[in-house]
């Protein structure tokens, strides 16, 4: 989170900053001309029970970025996020990370994951959780940002980043290519997979219209 990590953050600090947390470092920074800052639920004037303390928050600016680098090779991630849009849409704009890894000195492409929040009582923007694991890969920089869209949210609050220096997140896995991505729970399940075709991004089809056959070992 942006409370526990070192240095201590002000209020309305803006990017580029760093956090130190169990000995990783992150660099946060963005593409945006007026980049994301460092608020809170008094600031924003937002209500959002998965959110606590400090929390990065998006600037004026249309289609927030926020990219992050890790000091170490890490191979899973994981955060919390809110979409600024109305609470009431009956589907939520999507949020993308994708992972590079730029150890070689090129920026190698390792994944990407897709995610959209739902709406929980009492919150003022629709809230979800953004999982990428990379089933051993690793990478050491992310990019979070919302994927083209004709309609929906424009920008994003994100709080709460887990990583993992050598193992998943929360017992997931994604698979993804450049057509689709699914994650997987620690029993091979999934309920629904994503689009990542051009033009049809974060397009969700159900279980019931696709199947897949999934094999593993436990401990293996």
């Amino acid at each position: 989170d942006f409370d526990t990590g070192t240095p201590v953050l002000a209020l309305h600090q803006s990017v580029p900053l760093t956090q130190t947390v169990a000995g990783i470092t992150a660099s946060f920074s963005s593409t945006n001309a007026n980049p994301p800052t460092v608020e809170n639920a008094a600031s924003t004037g937002q209500a959002l029970a998965s959110f606590s303390g400090k929390y990065l928050a998006p600037s004026n600016d249309v289609g927030t970025v926020v990219e992050i680098s890790f000091d170490q090779p890490v191979s899973g991630v994981e955060l919390k996020f809110a979409t600024m849009e109305p609470a009431n849409f009956a589907v939520t704009s999507d949020v993308q990370l994708t992972a590079f890894d730029t150890s070689s000195g090129t920026e190698v492409s390792v994944g990407t994951a897709i995610a959209h929040g739902t709406v929980v009582a009492g919150d003022s923007l629709p809230s979800g959780t953004l999982t990428f694991n990379s089933a051993g890969q690793t990478f050491d920089r992310v990019r979070i940002q919302l994927p083209a869209q004709p309609l929906g949210a424009t920008k994003f609050f994100i709080d709460d980043i887990t990583v993992s220096p050598g193992g998943s997140t929360g017992g997931t896995m994604t698979l993804a290519n450049p057509n689709w991505n699914i994650t997987l729970t620690d029993a091979g399940y999934s309920d629904f997979l994503l689009d990542n075709t051009p033009g049809f991004e974060g397009r969700e089809y159900l279980s019931c219209e696709w199947g897949a056959a999934v094999g593993y070992v436990r401990n293996g």
